[in-house]
């Protein structure tokens, strides 16, 4: 190779470098002032603590007047998704939560006795709530 072409080479390598780094340089910028922009556009909610008075309001018109919660929260100047988690989280809380402790229900016995050689044997019942017998008789 002769020096000529070599010192080419050389010099277009170095070439290369450079925009390689210029290239990086443009490129952690761009990722840069893309983070800017996005971190500008986030919406920012701002929540605005709803008065007790309209809570009530609201609560008498859906619950008690049957109004439609759309119609209700018009009429009190509330957003349908506020008024919408008012009523929801009431409902929730209103609710009798379940019992773990549920009564086991009774299972009903009946025995059938055959009849033999004409012989009708009288029929006893025993009716019981909970294990506690409540009413007892006998049927001929």
């Amino acid at each position: 190779m002769s020096s000529q072409s070599q010192q080419e080479d050389d010099q277009d390598q170095e070439n290369n470098e450079e925009l390689q780094a210029d290239d990086l340089d443009l490129s952690s910028k761009q990722q840069e002032s893309e983070k800017q922009v996005k971190s500008s556009i986030k919406k920012v909610r701002n929540y605005q603590k709803v008065p007790e008075h309209l809570k009530s309001q609201l609560l008498k018109l859906v619950i008690q007047q049957g109004v439609k919660i759309n119609q209700a929260a018009q009429q009190l100047n509330l957003k349908y998704a506020t008024a919408k988690t008012i009523v929801f989280t009431y409902r929730a809380q209103s609710k009798p939560k379940k019992s773990k402790n549920k009564k086991k229900k009774t299972a009903t016995k009946v025995e059938f006795v055959p009849i033999q050689n004409n012989v009708v044997y009288p029929i006893h019942v025993e009716i019981s709530i909970g294990g506690n017998i409540q009413n007892k008789f006998t049927l001929q």
